[in-house]
């Protein structure tokens, strides 16, 4: 059994998608799995285990996306897949999908692909029921409707192994996020992080994220340390070491999650129900919109919203007294 994986793009959205790798494993323990990815995603792909073969594609623009479409034509065509499953489900996906060389091509159906163009190009379309995890949608489309919920086993990416400390209870923080409405006040995280025993691990990666993890290593000199930035493969690594992550809606949040780790999140402007890591080791908190604003994935106004509120009005004792329950 030869499968070929369609998902360019997010970071994010390509660790979405490593439950999906899980089950296609699990249902074809032989099958050699080949991935077709954006060069920006490509380090966490080549670091799985069960992907024999990566495709690196660069396709930020339009002009780059035919070139990168041709450039990668020879290798998706090199050879004859049983399966090439698109979980991108927009335009850009399309023209790989369309090309590979495949008995089967499988991927969203009209009423839920991003773009109204991918389903064209497939033979089985599947429409992942509303309210599911996005974790459990690409599952769903990776079984062809077989399977609502999988829960795959603790994912090690190949990297270094850390060596750390005995510290006791190890916590990894991650406060940072792409947007900065995801982003707690650290008037409200500091305070949080002082209630909770433990060690904490500061990882960070932006100039903006080292300056705020500067900010909390200050405020709590004897129980933390910055990690300094990693590779994403080796980020994996020592997070499986740890007891827990903190975490917003962010890479890290997922990355962590991948480990088997318990997680703990705050969510505001993006649904928890959607995002958060599947399972009961795994607790979010989800802020509230003061307008009255409801979404099925993500606030409409979540990069311009001028108040951030939903993240912003969070107190450290409600983020505690969610914290204590989770340990109850």
């Amino acid at each position: 059994m030869k499968i070929l994986i369609v998902k360019l793009s997010a970071l994010g959205d390509v660790i979405h998608a490593f439950p999906a790798i899980a089950y296609l494993r699990a249902t074809y323990p032989d099958a050699l799995i080949d991935w077709v990815v954006e060069k920006g995603a490509s380090m966490l792909v080549e670091a799985h285990p069960d992907i024999r073969k990566v495709i690196v594609v660069d396709t930020k623009t339009f002009r780059r996306t035919w070139k990168a479409a041709a450039l990668a034509l020879p290798e998706v065509q090199h050879e004859m897949y049983d399966l090439c499953i698109d979980l991108q489900g927009n335009t850009k996906s399309a023209l790989f999908t369309f090309w590979a060389r495949a008995r089967e091509k499988i991927g969203y159906g009209f009423k839920t692909a991003p773009e109204w163009l991918n389903p064209l190009v497939t033979h089985h379309r599947v429409n992942p029921p509303k309210g599911h995890n996005i974790r459990d949608d690409l599952v769903y489309i990776a079984s062809q409707g077989k399977m609502h919920t999988f829960t795959p086993p603790p994912l090690l990416l190949k990297g270094h192994e850390p060596v750390l400390a005995d510290h006791g209870p190890k916590i990894l923080v991650a406060p940072g996020s792409q947007w900065t409405n995801k982003c707690l006040e650290l008037s409200t995280l500091i305070p949080f992080l002082k209630e909770i025993e433990g060690y904490f691990y500061l990882t960070w990666g932006s100039p903006q994220e080292r300056d705020l993890v500067a900010k909390i290593q200050a405020e709590l000199p004897e129980r933390s340390e910055i990690v300094e930035r990693l590779s994403l493969p080796n980020l994996q690594r020592l997070m499986s070491k740890m007891d827990q992550v903190i975490a917003m809606d962010s890479l890290p949040l997922h990355l962590g999650a991948t480990t088997g780790v318990p997680t703990f999140s705050i969510f505001g402007p993006s649904l928890a129900h959607k995002y958060k890591p599947v399972g009961p080791l795994h607790v979010a908190y989800q802020g509230s919109c003061p307008y009255g604003r409801t979404f099925e994935k993500r606030c409409p106004i979540l990069r311009t919203c001028s108040t951030g509120a939903c993240m912003r009005a969070l107190t450290a004792e409600q983020l505690k007294k969610s914290w204590t329950q989770k340990k109850l």
